[in-house]
This record gives structure tokens, sequence and C-alpha cells, in this order.
């Protein structure tokens, strides 16, 4: 499980560098206005999601305890030294930014980093030592999936870097004939890697041996034919009823999966955390489970009417360079 993991995490870990830029270009780009229902039609279908499926005391318990068990103990102590009116201003600067981002507008870290300094100048220092405690975190996590990485097959992370390449190319453009373009060449080297090598790979993450040398090897070969019909074509007729009764055969095997993951996270230890930290991350989830649980049908709070961020304020945006 853990090397599969890697293999995910390295798509994520790739958009910064060591000196934790995005590699994608970033323009900047006027937001569109979104169309208001559209926002509320979004939150309230999450709302009702939580409501009819999950037990509202029992998902709190359980998130409080994935945060005990797999937060990072220093971030954690540094985000909850912050008052708790400081924190709430941050919250509210986030929550604009997401706001913005659903309307289409693009920022850049620094940017996010910047306009958050700015709302909470009573902050700015603590800020600016928990954006530096992110950045030495990042930092440290993207040397160990590297090394992880490395580990695999020469073959496989050859696919992989392919894929990061085309995909460099193209940043954040909404252009699906490109975005195919990028795809392709991925899709068709992965039916050129060696029976050996997924051999090897499946040695490395036993729970996955079923795709990478069983009986969903067959399937997933017919999934990836269907993808390279499709990046060539354009044509959504690629995913015919041959590519969903593939799709079906996968059900069984990521139920389990599933089932194998959420174990684990209960079963996982909870660190020894101090008192005020505690505290303040089961206040701060119980505040947000009650918010989502509660929120009145058709009404959508503050996040639609804020303001946006002043393009010129933080000056235009270069494209930054990303290195394989």
């Amino acid at each position: 499980m853990k090397h599969f993991v890697v293999l995910v995490l390295f798509f994520a870990a790739f958009v910064f560098e060591f000196d934790a830029k995005p590699f994608y270009t970033l323009r900047n780009v006027r937001p569109k206005k979104m169309d208001p229902d559209k926002l509320e039609g979004l939150k309230q279908a999450i709302h009702d999601l939580f409501e009819q499926n999950f037990n509202k005391e029992e998902f709190k318990k359980g998130l409080i305890h994935f945060v005990k068990a797999f937060g990072d103990k220093e971030i954690l102590e540094a985000w909850y030294s912050f008052p708790k009116s400081e924190r709430n201003c941050i919250n509210q600067a986030q929550n604009i930014i997401y706001t913005d981002i659903f309307k289409d507008q693009k920022y850049t870290p620094v940017e996010v980093h910047n306009f958050i300094k700015i709302s909470c100048p009573n902050s700015t220092e603590q800020i600016q030592k928990l954006h530096a405690l992110h950045i030495q975190k990042l930092k440290e996590a993207i040397n160990k999936i590297r090394n992880e990485v490395e580990k695999l097959p020469a073959s496989i992370q050859d696919v992989i870097k392919k894929l990061y390449r085309g995909l460099k190319k193209i940043g954040f453009e909404h252009d699906n004939a490109k975005l195919r373009a990028a795809f392709l060449p991925f899709f068709q080297q992965l039916l050129e890697i060696p029976d050996e090598d997924f051999q090897k790979l499946a040695e490395l993450c036993p729970d996955f041996a079923p795709i990478l040398t069983g009986d969903l090897k067959k399937p997933a070969g017919v999934i990836i034919h269907k993808f390279i019909k499709f990046c060539k074509t354009g044509n959504e007729d690629a995913f015919d009823e041959e590519f969903f009764r593939a799709i079906g055969k996968f059900i069984p095997f990521l139920q389990k999966q599933f089932e194998k993951l959420i174990q684990a996270i209960k079963n996982a230890p909870e660190q020894d955390l101090p008192d005020f930290v505690v505290q303040g991350l089961e206040e701060e989830i119980n505040e947000v489970i009650d918010q989502i649980w509660y929120a009145p049908k058709g009404v959508g709070g503050t996040l639609g009417d804020e303001k946006m961020v002043d393009d010129d304020k933080f000056g235009t945006i270069n494209q930054i360079n990303f290195v394989v």
C-alpha cells in the first residue's frame, strides 16, 4: 500500500521544486462571475451528503482521531498557538481565496501567503514562521517521496516523468486537445512496461498485485486502450460498454482496499499532543462539522460576497521552471 501511495503522491509532490515554487504557469486571469445559484447548490449538496450518509458525532470523532494520528505535530502546535481570533481571521482569508478559485481565479502560493498576511496584520510574524515551517515540511516530504520513487523500476519512473513533462507544457490551460496530447504518450508507454517490471512493482505493492500481474491486468489493459482511443480522437464513444464492464470488475477490489484503508486509519495510534492543541483541534472540528450539518437550505453564509484579490497588488505572475 505504501508504494502505491508513493506513486500517487509523486504527482502531487513535483508540483513544488525544492524552493517550493509551483512548476506550472499561472497567468493573471480575471475571475469569471460564478452563478450564485451554482455556488449555493454546491453548498447544499455537501450538506445533504453529510446529513444523509454520516452520523455527525461519529464523523467528528473519526476526523479528530485522524488529525491526532496523522497530523504533523509541529504544525499543529504552531497553528494552535495562534489566538482563536487570529485563526478565525486566517480561515476567513482562506475562504475568500477558495471562493475566488471557485470563480476561476488563480493564485500562486506566494499570493496566497501575502494575502493572508495583509488580511491578518496582527499575526504577520507568526504567519511567516508557520509558512516557513510548512515549506520545510514540504521539502522533507518531497525528499522522502523521491527516495521511494527511486526504488521503483526504471520503466515506471520514465512513464511518470513523461506525463509530468507533458503536463508541464500546458500548465493550467483549459485546452482539452493539449491535455489529451499530454496523456497519450503516458497511456501508450504504460502498455510497453515489461512484465518483469510489473512483477517487481507487484512485489513492492502486494496489495495491487491483482492489477499488475493478476486477474485485473486484462481489464486494466482494456481501460488503457480506451483512454488511448479517446486521447487520439477526443470522441467519448471510446468509453463504451466494454469500458464500463472493465471498470465494473474493479469494484470488489476497490471496496476491499477502501475497507483496509479505513481499518488502518482506525487502528493508527494517536500522537501525544499538548492540551492546548487537543482543545483547539476539537473545538475547530466541532465548529466546522456543525456548520456543514446545520447549514440552512438555500442560505449560503458569507463566502459569495467577499472581495477579490487585487492583481496589481501582487504584480504579474511569471513562468517558473520545473526540473525533473
